[in-house]
């Protein structure tokens, strides 16, 4: 008996030694992986050629089948990287199983779509998995988590939904973890445990929506962290600043994170960058930040930020690394201090849309590198400082919406790479200097809303890279010149409020790619040059209040792309063109205060369904207002006072709920105005006065809560005031300027 034991004892330890020892043994055959990788790529859609090496008859060269790589010392496969390939389809055809040693799998920046099947976990030995960059959707498997080799995971710009899997946390080999711009929503961050060897973790543009989730202040070596654009709430914890002492990239942007920036930052003494802006951060800006040495990135704007910009952050000259500075869009008060012109490598400053009063700081010229500097929209007040202009690598310049004065310092000509110069709203005063046309690089310039004088200079014509011409708003004189048709690449010209004199130079028909011409409320005299109506790029053509006379020619209606057109309070006559119902992206249309005669064309409306100004007022036209006049409902003003228009109104004016307000006062309209208003809520005033309208006062309007203005006399209705006009507050307090003096009321309320 006992031999027999000892029989069955060395049986036993011989299939288990079998056991042991055949997944050892067993490989699949280059076969069995070539035909797995044929069926898939047969599944495919491909680029011509792009894997032609895929194929039964090559089985023997498995190991150099484009994108395929093999383990030199074995002769498997052990690397399938087929990124940027442009590959069209899905993974529902790819059987994982036969590569079981392979390390990395690489998908990405291809057109994949569909789930990522279970079956991937069949690959145990990945060390890198990058399926990022495609079209796939569903939620992450779980089975991901089984890769213990695993050191990179990238399944970031995806559709990925769902949560994240808790067991992912358990892969601790892990370096390099991205799952951004997903859909994906929020997990149990408790049942996360940390991931000792991560370092890098991207979550960003995803919809997580709890609070810091807190493995992640326990990942300590951690040295870049994104988790921006969610909506992330809470503050940010303080195991943050104590734990990931290693994070050289710290971004928190676009969240809605709140309370303040705690004093430890400093603990971050390896940042290079941190971007923290857009949340709801307030209180001070904590004055550690001026010790982080190595930071090249500050994003501190559109928060809440108060108080003043710590002095300290430049006064040691600690960050000599600092590139991009970005404080706009906060709550910062007192002046801007002189010790940031310290920080020399500085090459992007912004400080918009703050308090910040004072002057510009003369040293703002030691920051040599600088090609961006906005201040614009503060309270700076004194004149732009000499010492500026030493800004040699200046590419933009802001300056608008402040105090500025004193006159534009002439050797601005040094700033000889400038593109973007803004600095309206402001109290500028003199001339603009002529060595402005100095600057051939300029594409944008605006000096609009300040006080500056006397003509434009000859050498404005010469900047040819300009696009964005703005002098409105100042006393400006002169001509427009014909030297204007230099400016080839002119898209905006602005020039309106000011003193212009002369006609308009027929040589503005050269700026073919003009798009927006605003030159109102001038002294320009003759007729609109028949140049103007071949530039077919114009959005908008705003030539009110001046002394133009003439005619609007048919070929207005070449401007396709028109969505502007204003010309009221001129002396411009004829009758309107039938073309003006051609151009369909019409939303202004103004010829108030001219001398236009006839009857408007019975297709004005028709085609132009994003009507929403009218404007005909104080002229002589005749006959009927046309019946498609608002057939798109999108009419908000209608101005047509003063005329001679006969007959009912337009039906369609009934549908028109965006109406503000209404001018028909002055013509010989009739019909009953009950079939001609409905429930219009955003009514602000209407003028029907002196017509010969019946019918009576409608109660919708009651119903008109912005309604203050209500002119009706001078009519033939009837009928009782409606009680419900009783609730109009506005409206009551308007009330003595209602002429109901000749209309037939038998009540009113008091």
């Amino acid at each position: 008996m006992k031999r027999v034991s000892q029989t069955h004892f060395s049986v036993l330890l011989l299939i288990l030694l079998m056991f042991v020892w055949l997944p050892l043994k067993i490989a699949s055959s280059p076969r069995t992986l070539a035909e797995a990788l044929i069926t898939w790529r047969n599944n495919l859609v491909l680029e011509p050629s792009s894997l032609d090496s895929w194929d039964s008859n090559n089985i023997n060269n498995l190991c150099n089948w484009t994108n395929v790589v093999c383990d030199g010392s074995i002769g498997e496969v052990s690397q399938i990287d087929l990124s940027n390939m442009d590959l069209n389809g899905t993974l529902d055809k790819f059987n994982f199983s036969p590569f079981l040693n392979i390390t990395v799998f690489n998908l990405n920046n291809n057109k994949l779509a569909g789930s990522i099947p279970t079956t991937i976990g069949n690959l145990t030995k990945l060390t890198l998995l990058d399926l990022s960059e495609n079209y796939f959707e569903g939620e992450i498997p779980m089975q991901i988590s089984q890769f213990s080799e695993l050191q990179y995971l990238s399944l970031d710009n995806n559709y990925l939904e769902g949560p994240i899997p808790f067991q992912l946390s358990n892969l601790k080999k892990v370096w390099y973890l991205s799952l951004g711009a997903n859909y994906l929503e929020n997990s149990d961050w408790s049942k996360f445990s940390s991931m000792p060897s991560l370092t890098y973790l991207d979550l960003y543009k995803n919809h997580f929506s709890s609070t810091f989730p807190g493995f992640v202040s326990k990942c300590r070596n951690l040295t870049f962290l994104d988790l921006s654009e969610n909506s992330w709430t809470g503050s940010i914890p303080q195991s943050v600043f104590s734990n990931l002492v290693k994070l050289e990239s710290f971004n928190l942007t676009d969240n809605k994170f709140v309370g303040h920036l705690s004093s430890n930052i400093l603990k971050l003494s390896k940042l290079k960058h941190l971007h923290l802006h857009t949340n709801f951060l307030k209180g001070k800006i904590p004055s550690g930040i001026g010790l982080l040495h190595d930071l090249e990135v500050l994003e501190l704007h559109e928060n809440s930020f108060g108080g003043s910009i710590p002095s300290f952050i430049g006064q040691l000259k600690n960050l000599l690394h600092l590139k991009t500075l970005d404080l706009s869009y906060n709550n910062l008060t007192g002046p801007i201090p002189t010790s940031l012109c310290n920080l020399k490598s500085l090459i992007f400053f912004y400080v918009n849309n703050n308090n910040f009063t004072g002057s510009i700081p003369l040293e703002i010229g030691n920051l040599k590198k600088l090609k961006t500097l906005d201040l614009s929209k503060n309270h700076l007040t004194g004149p732009i400082p000499i010492s500026l202009c030493n800004l040699k690598n200046l590419i933009t310049f802001y300056a608008d919406t402040n105090q500025l004065s004193g006159v534009l310092p002439v050797n601005i000509s040094r700033l000889s790479n400038l593109e973007e110069l803004a600095i309206f709203t402001n109290n500028f005063t003199g001339s603009i200097p002529s060595e402005i046309g100095n600057l051939k690089k300029l594409k944008s310039l605006d000096f609009s809303a300040n006080h500056l004088t006397g003509p434009i200079p000859t050498s404005v014509w010469n900047l040819k890279s300009l696009t964005s011409f703005y002098v409105n708003t100042n006393q400006l004189s002169g001509t427009l010149p014909v030297n204007i048709s230099r400016l080839s690449n002119l898209e905006h010209l602005f020039a309106f409020t000011n003193n212009f004199i002369g006609s308009i130079p027929s040589e503005i028909g050269n700026l073919k790619k003009l798009k927006r011409i605003d030159i109102s409320e001038n002294q320009l005299t003759g007729s609109i040059p028949t140049s103007l109506w071949n530039l077919k790029n114009l959005i908008v053509v705003h030539c009110f209040d001046n002394n133009l006379v003439g005619t609007i020619p048919p070929e207005i209606g070449n401007l396709e792309f028109l969505t502007s057109f204003d010309v009221d309070t001129n002396q411009l006559s004829g009758e309107l063109p039938v073309n003006i119902s051609k151009l369909i992206n019409l939303k202004v249309f103004n010829v108030l205060g001219n001398n236009f005669t006839g009857e408007i064309d019975r297709d004005f409306g028709k085609n132009n369904p994003h009507l929403n100004f009218v404007g005909f007022a104080d002229n002589n036209f005749v006959g009927k207002l046309p019946q498609n006049l608002c057939s798109g409902f999108n009419l908000e003003y209608l101005g047509v006072y003063n005329n001679n228009f006969t007959g009912p109104l337009p039906k369609c004016l009934k549908n028109c709920t965006k109406l503000n307000r209404v001018r028909l006062d002055g013509n010989r309209f009739t019909g009953n105005i009950t079939n001609a208003f409905g429930v219009h809520p955003h009514l602000d005033s209407i003028f029907l006065n002196n017509n010969q309208f019946i019918g009576h006062i409608l109660s919708t309007w009651g119903q008109c809560q912005n309604l203050t203005t209500l002119q009706m006399g001078h009519n033939k209705i009837s009928g009782k005031i409606p009680p419900e006009l009783g609730n109009l507050m506005k409206l009551q307090l308007s009330w003595k300027i209602l002429n109901f003096c000749t209309s037939l009321i038998s009540a009113i309320i008091i």
